[in-house]
């Protein structure tokens, strides 16, 4: 099976670099949105309701006559750039995502190569057309074939992303299957009683990032100090995306490389994360507020996703369950009643008094659909 990965280093820049990676940029984020108003345009007039990069690409020409200075960057990256923006707009219409915006400077800012590139790992640099040679810090060794290579910018901090096609070759996996049961107190329940505690990344570092959003607010608009704060704090929403991304990655490497078929409750955490009919009460709100962040700070979604495409390039299989009356019902006798569950931690059937962990019963019943669903 052939599959797609990405590598990701940081770079090493003299200030010339620096200065040609914002050229490029720039450049990117000025076709992007000159782009996508040429296509609002065309909405309103009626000529064009859909998105489409030939139409775009045709107006490049108009685009150079009347600003020269594009012909001074590669056109391939001025071409990446309005396929990206294509894919935007296929992700809207498949109404994945929102309606695209404009690019605004220093948010999300990067640009991509697909030709002309070189990569020496054993010199820990890579070559990159019209900017030359530049160096990274080379943590591992890169494998496949590379066909891409982007470039961006985030919390003062340059990185290179290197795409590359190598072939998944299935693993040997100890154990056939396994239910996994999600949630808050105990971030993931194995049916088999392994219990994973959550990492709560935001409810570590809640209390200093209150209170650097706190002294921002009484900052005065535009000052030195002000975009001090503003870069302290982004730092540190980056160190908590990192140290999230870091525990789930360890986590789903481990139970994709163990077990052949994983069942995991499909959560709506939408449904889940939306306050209700709780707007009469000011406490419940606020529990609720409570609740949601915890919800957020999870990433169950991100989890499902990686142990999806991880169990894919083992070999293995990852299927979502519903999640509905996992909790409650009995796995013994399959009677389903909230009476069954006593107090959080606890699960007692009142028919068969069946009793265990409330957690490990609602990993147990998503193994128990999981098999129903994976036999249909």
């Amino acid at each position: 099976m052939m599959i797609y990965k990405s590598f990701k280093f940081e770079l090493i820049l003299n200030n010339e670099q620096i200065r040609s990676l914002r050229k490029n940029f720039g450049c990117v984020r000025f076709i992007s949105n000159n782009a996508l108003a040429w296509h609002n345009k065309c909405r309103e007039s009626g000529s064009k309701l859909r998105f489409d990069s030939r139409d775009a690409m045709r107006e490049l020409e108009s685009w150079k006559k009347e600003f020269p200075w594009l012909n001074e960057y590669q056109p391939q990256i001025i071409k990446e750039a309005i396929r990206d923006l294509e894919t935007a707009f296929k992700h809207y219409y498949a109404k994945r995502l929102a309606y695209p915006r404009f690019k605004a400077k220093g948010v999300k800012e990067s640009f991509r190569v697909s030709e002309g590139f070189k990569v020496e790992q054993q010199n820990n640099r890579c070559y990159l057309p019209e900017i030359g040679w530049i160096r990274y810090i080379n943590s591992r060794e890169i494998k496949g074939t590379i066909r891409s290579i982007t470039i961006s910018y985030k919390c003062k901090k340059f990185f290179i992303s290197i795409l590359a096609l190598l072939e998944a070759k299935p693993v040997n996996h100890p154990e056939r299957e396994v239910g996994i049961d999600l949630g808050i107190a105990q971030f993931a329940t194995l049916s088999n009683g392994v219990i994973y505690t959550p990492l709560s990344v935001y409810k570590k570092y809640r209390i200093y990032a209150q209170k650097l959003e706190k002294q921002l607010k009484n900052k005065q608009l535009y000052s030195n100090n002000r975009e001090k704060l503003k870069d302290k704090l982004a730092k540190l929403h980056s160190k908590m995306a990192n140290c999230r991304k870091d525990f789930l990655h360890k986590l789903s490497d481990k139970l994709t490389k163990r077990y052949r078929q994983i069942y995991v409750e499909d959560l709506k955490i939408n449904r889940m994360a939306t306050s209700g009919n709780l707007l009469s009460k000011k406490e419940l709100v606020d529990n609720k507020k409570e609740l949601n962040k915890s919800i957020m700070d999870q990433a169950w979604y991100e989890f499902r996703r990686q142990l999806e495409y991880k169990s894919n390039w083992r070999g293995g299989k990852s299927i979502k369950v519903s999640s509905v009356n996992t909790s409650k019902e009995c796995p013994i006798c399959h009677f389903i009643s909230s009476e069954n569950r006593p107090y959080r931690g606890l699960f007692k059937c009142v028919r068969c008094h069946y009793s265990n962990n409330a957690d490990v019963v609602g990993a147990l019943n998503v193994l128990a659909r999981g098999r129903i669903f994976a036999k249909s």
